[in-house]
């Protein structure tokens, strides 16, 4: 018999048993035809009705080969469904059941992530009559979320190249022996006199992001049970992400190597490491990131730096408007650098649909957030520039086109002209400075920042620009909604270089508990 002659047999037999899918599917017809005004049209395999109302798109296929065709299938039936009788998302469900899923299940599991219609697969067994008996769910597999370097790095310090290349192949062999095989490893030069250990070159480690499983099952092998309790239960007062963190550290701390000294890195260190002692030397890539040929040393520093992300005081990213992927991306990145400042978060998530509506246009967004309002005053006053310290974004809107105006969306913090006592916020936040810097040293700062912020008068503002020949707008403190902009209540507020300037006598007060505390590299006394 023909393979449609087949396939037609086991769709006419199933379409009267659909209680073998689900309990309440209601026919209502077979190779239901879709007209297309824009090309060929189609026939869904079985059109039905479900308990609440949604129709069910049925696809049925009996060979591997004829499976290959079912996501194809799926998407244009949805969309001619779509527009035939004018349904939302959430009225259309899509259903693939077939008799073998060798080559269905990778595609099925794509489409399963990618799409917001909800999608099942089942596999059927027919009789010898192609009568069928029995489905049995299918499982998408685990969506594959690309490249995820890990936030907690290693940092290994060495005298020569020779020791370091040394340490590099032991690592690579421990770290095979404990089923890591998708990691980067990065050479960096130390550009000053080290007097503690003469270290001259860093070694870099950073791996892929797991899953929780991979890691217990991982540690499971090499910990003995009670480490392996120990672990589980500090994960278990935890989110999932600072989980996976914990689990990535323990388990990268297996890898038992000689170096001069060694310690934690993160995005935000090496950024700050970057861009005043280290330099790059060379990249080693290992396991998967060896298989993109377009992961240059800068993407690969961009991600180690956090900019993608993982870090919570920078991001940056550039895309085109035509490319939804990347805008759903960014909207999901952005929670980390905006982890503490709301406000801003809920600015550039409306500058993000804002953009959205544009097209053939480029995008470029930059974030500095340092969620730390006492530091961003230090580091003001002692650079005398606090164009490097204070926290702010951008977006600009670039048409791409000479005759449409360029827009710019820009973050920066003013000052209401409040009045205020530095000893006296300090006392009711923290009790006193030093208790302000053991809360520094957990991070624990950050939760307290905006209050300090409305303490002495402070605000984040979202201002935006539009420049052309013809047309220029400038508005402060804007407010965006859909397509429209405009400024919220006008308060009287001006620039923070001016509240640095109008109150340096009082800041100065914290300054000096700065500068008491501080004995170098960030590092404070006692902490």
């Amino acid at each position: 018999m023909a393979k449609q002659q087949i396939e037609d047999k086991i769709r006419d037999k199933l379409a009267i048993k659909l209680n073998l899918i689900e309990d309440g599917l209601t026919y209502i017809d077979d190779e239901y035809h879709l007209k297309n005004p824009n090309g060929a049209g189609g026939f869904v395999d079985i059109f039905a009705n479900d308990t609440n109302n949604n129709f069910v798109i049925i696809e049925v296929k009996r060979s591997d080969a004829a499976s290959r065709e079912a996501i194809t299938e799926l998407s244009k039936y949805v969309a001619l469904l779509k527009r035939k009788k004018n349904l939302k998302n959430s009225e259309i469900r899509l259903i693939v059941i077939s008799t073998h899923w060798h080559e269905l299940l990778v595609p099925f599991s794509e489409f399963y992530h990618a799409t917001n219609y909800q999608l099942s697969g089942f596999k059927l067994t027919v009789d010898k009559d192609y009568n069928p008996i029995s489905v049995e769910k299918i499982e998408a597999l685990p969506e594959i979320e690309g490249r995820n370097i890990c936030r907690r790095h290693f940092i290994r310090y060495y005298k020569t190249y020779d020791d370091l290349l040394d340490s590099k192949k032991e690592i690579v062999k421990q770290a095979t022996t404990l089923g890591i095989h998708d990691f980067i490893l990065v050479v960096f030069n130390l550009n000053f006199v080290d007097p503690f250990y003469g270290a001259t070159k860093v070694l870099y480690w950073a791996p892929q992001l797991k899953s929780r499983e991979f890691y217990i099952e991982k540690l499971t092998e090499v910990l003995d049970s009670e480490s392996l309790n120990e672990i589980l239960e500090t994960i278990d007062e935890l989110d999932d992400e600072d989980a996976l963190d914990e689990l990535s550290e323990r388990l990268d701390g297996e890898i038992d190597v000689t170096c001069e000294t060694c310690e934690i890195g993160y995005p935000e260190k090496l950024t700050d490491r970057l861009n005043e002692m280290w330099s790059l030397e060379k990249v080693f890539k290992h396991g998967v990131f060896q298989e993109d040929e377009r992961l240059s040393e800068p993407m690969i520093l961009m991600d180690l730096k956090g900019l993608n992300g993982a870090s919570f005081m920078h991001f940056f990213s550039t895309l085109k408007s035509e490319n939804r992927s990347k805008f759903n991306e960014i909207e999901s990145n952005i929670e980390t650098p905006f982890f503490n400042n709301s406000i801003w978060k809920h600015d550039v998530k409306d500058i993000i649909s804002y953009c959205k509506k544009k097209t053939h246009s480029t995008m470029l967004i930059s974030i500095f957030n340092k969620d730390d309002i006492f530091e961003t005053i230090w580091q003001s006053i002692s650079c005398r520039d606090s164009k490097l310290w204070a926290p702010r974004f951008f977006v600009i809107v670039d048409p791409n086109d000479s005759s449409k105006a360029v827009e710019f969306f820009s973050g920066e913090i003013v000052w209401e002209r409040k009045q205020f006592e530095i000893n006296n916020i300090i006392q009711e936040s923290f009790k006193n400075f030093e208790e302000y810097l053991f809360a520094r040293h957990f991070g624990e700062q950050r939760q307290h920042n905006h209050l300090l912020m409305e303490k002495m008068g402070l605000k984040y503002v979202t201002n935006y620009k539009k420049v052309g020949k013809k047309v220029e707008t400038d508005l402060n403190d804007i407010l965006i909604r859909n397509k429209t902009i405009s400024e919220k209540s006008k308060i009287e507020t001006v620039p923070f270089d001016t509240f640095l300037t109008e109150n340096i006598n009082e800041l100065m007060i914290l300054f000096n508990y700065f500068e008491n505390a501080h004995v170098g590299n960030g590092m404070f006394a006692n902490f």
